[in-house]
């Protein structure tokens, strides 16, 4: 009867901790923005990601864009491009749940604006 009992406990146990680790599902897909030059943009990357927890996670930036600079600020990523750059710049970022890790890209636009 005991040994039933630890048996029964263990194999819940382990069942129990599989299913919160699968719980914990992450897909990110890669972002597409647009940015007027001389203007800055908040990104919310986690938009169109599968994140099951977007309480528990730790983002980081893993490329620097080069025409610009990006910064996490919570769960978004503020980019600043360059003054007076136009063009395509992109940066890359990881997403870690504590249990599975994923990156994705994001492309920005950044459209010229004939300035004044």
């Amino acid at each position: 009867m005991k040994k039933n009992l630890i048996y029964n406990l263990l194999t819940f146990s382990v069942i129990f901790s599989f299913a919160s680790i699968v719980s914990q599902s992450l897909s990110v897909l890669n972002d597409n923005v647009r940015v007027e030059e001389d203007k800055s943009v908040l990104i919310d990357v986690l938009t169109n990601d599968r994140v099951s927890n977007k309480q528990d996670l730790e983002i980081t930036i893993i490329q620097n864009p080069k025409r610009g600079t990006a910064v996490l600020r919570g769960n978004n990523i503020y980019y600043e491009p360059n003054e007076n750059q136009n063009g395509i710049d992109e940066l890359i970022y990881k997403v870690d749940t504590g249990f599975s890790i994923d990156t994705a890209k994001v492309v920005i636009k950044i459209t010229e604006v004939n300035d004044p």
